[in-house]
């Protein structure tokens, strides 16, 4: 399992895309963010592209909770949320019951990225 967090700096964008993560990787993830988070300029969006199928431990989301904050602090868009793009319902139910109110949730990448452009950054 594992993860990528870029910073696409002409968008404003935080791009993460990951195939899972156990214990391990949520720390280390959990450890990076706040770095990218620096990058950033207020307004920024962001994007979560999860390709595995492998579902998130509840010690995992845990790890991963206080990140969602941690964007808010860092100035994320008021006028659009986070995006997932997830290819089960599962992760989608997972994601929302984590994020719901800074994400949004779609089927595919392209969707994701209209709506995230829309905002202007």
């Amino acid at each position: 399992m594992s993860f990528t967090i870029d910073y696409v700096k002409n968008k404003n964008r935080i791009i993460v895309t990951s195939d899972g993560m156990d214990v391990e990787d949520a720390l280390a993830y959990a450890e990076q963010f706040p770095k990218v988070l620096k990058k950033t300029k207020r307004g920024f969006t962001g994007m979560t592209v999860i390709t595995g199928g492998m579902v998130f431990k509840q010690e995992v989301l845990a790890i991963l909770a206080p990140t969602s904050e941690d964007a808010v602090k860092a100035g994320i868009s008021t006028k659009h949320k986070w995006v997932y793009v997830a290819p089960t319902s599962f992760y989608k139910t997972q994601m929302h019951r984590m994020f719901k109110d800074i994400a949004n949730l779609y089927e595919s990448i392209e969707e994701a990225e209209t709506y995230l452009d829309s905002a202007g950054n």
